[in-house]
């Protein structure tokens, strides 16, 4: 098969079943193991998870003879970097100014809300498991190296090829982006990453470049969940440490929000571009 033609047969909806009836099979499984703890059972979870995603992935990619090669494609010589860098940035201090943000909405309706942010640390301790340094690193492990890689060859991948041959390819973007979105818990700052991921995978014409942008986003939020968690736990003396500055929350938020927005007016697909699997070798935009 060639081209779009490889993706007409391709179902999305077929992923969201898989998924469905992985997690449910998981559950009854891990239901028998009454000796495992929560953390253990949530790296588990978190392999298990993009191991179904990975299996409809490389079914498919058998299946239908996809050319793999063409579809993550190859690092432009001229790719600029800098640029891919800044806005993968700028997305992270939005996130965080956003949450700054969100923060001090809480707390304006309940005070006591803040009490509760120095415990809300991703990182194990010996309190929770007899091996979390162990758990830690493959929550890293999965987080920065398997999610990357899985997600992007999923969203920006397979749904927006997908998407593309429904409803064009700026609706792809944008359905592609929003699914992403939901299924995170910062909803608005992974819309705007999606968005965004999808602008440098046309633009660089390779799911490479993505996976890094990605990988890095990652990366980046497990070494500001890692300085948290070295950061005094004022919950154990019943003081209140984080006090969200409104102030330069907004300030964060509105300076990279301009810059994301500004760069996806400038950057956003025309109506006649189409993913880069579905382009000839000699096309050029």
């Amino acid at each position: 098969m060639d081209n779009e033609t490889v993706f007409h047969f391709i179902k999305a909806r077929y992923i969201a079943l898989l998924m469905i009836i992985g997690i449910i099979l998981f559950f009854m499984a891990l239901s028998n193991f009454k000796g495992i703890g929560a953390p253990e059972k949530s790296v588990i979870f978190g392999f298990y998870f993009y191991a179904v995603i990975s299996f409809w992935i490389l079914r498919n990619i058998k299946r239908y003879s996809i050319d793999y090669k063409k579809f993550i494609g190859f690092i432009p010589a001229d790719c600029n970097w800098l640029e891919v860098i800044g806005i993968v940035f700028a997305i992270i201090i939005f996130s965080v100014g956003l949450n700054e943000l969100r923060m001090y909405l809480l707390s304006t309706l309940n005070p006591a809300v803040l009490s509760y942010v120095p415990g809300t640390s991703t990182f194990y301790t010996a309190n929770d498991s007899s091996i979390a340094p162990l758990l830690n690193f493959m929550e890293f492990f999965i987080g920065v190296i398997i999610a990357p890689i899985v997600e992007e060859f999923l969203f920006r991948g397979f749904l927006l090829h997908r998407f593309t041959i429904k409803w064009g390819i700026r609706t792809a973007v944008l359905a592609s982006s929003f699914i992403f979105g939901i299924l995170h818990a910062d909803i608005l700052g992974a819309f705007l990453f999606g968005l965004v991921m999808c602008i440098l995978y046309l633009k660089t014409v390779t799911i490479l470049v993505p996976i890094f942008c990605h990988m890095l986003n990652n990366c980046v939020a497990f070494g500001m969940e890692m300085l948290g968690n070295i950061a005094p736990k004022a919950a154990t003396t019943g003081t209140v440490t984080h006090v969200p500055n409104v102030g330069l929350a907004l300030f964060l938020t509105l300076f990279s929000g301009i810059i994301i927005i500004y760069y996806l007016y400038r950057n956003f697909p025309k109506r006649y571009w189409v993913p880069p699997y579905f382009r000839k070798y000699e096309e050029e935009y």
